[in-house]
């Protein structure tokens, strides 16, 4: 599953992985530089973790400098 949107003048770009049968992870891009991937546990549901990538990209550009 991917995701890409505009979110405050920046471009997310988020996505899941299935690392194993049935374990889903994430990982996210903004303004595609550097990969952000998720260091914890791998779950079962897909949606979960797409919605975890995109908020953790949100925060990541709440948190620059205005």
């Amino acid at each position: 599953m991917e995701y890409r949107d505009l979110y405050k003048g920046h471009t997310i770009n988020a996505w899941t992985s299935e690392e194993r049968k049935g374990r889903w992870t994430w990982s996210f891009t903004i303004d595609d530089e550097a990969i952000v991937s998720n260091s914890g546990m791998p779950r079962t549901s897909e949606q979960p973790m797409l919605d975890e990538a995109i908020a953790r990209a949100k925060a990541v550009i709440d948190a620059y400098p205005v």
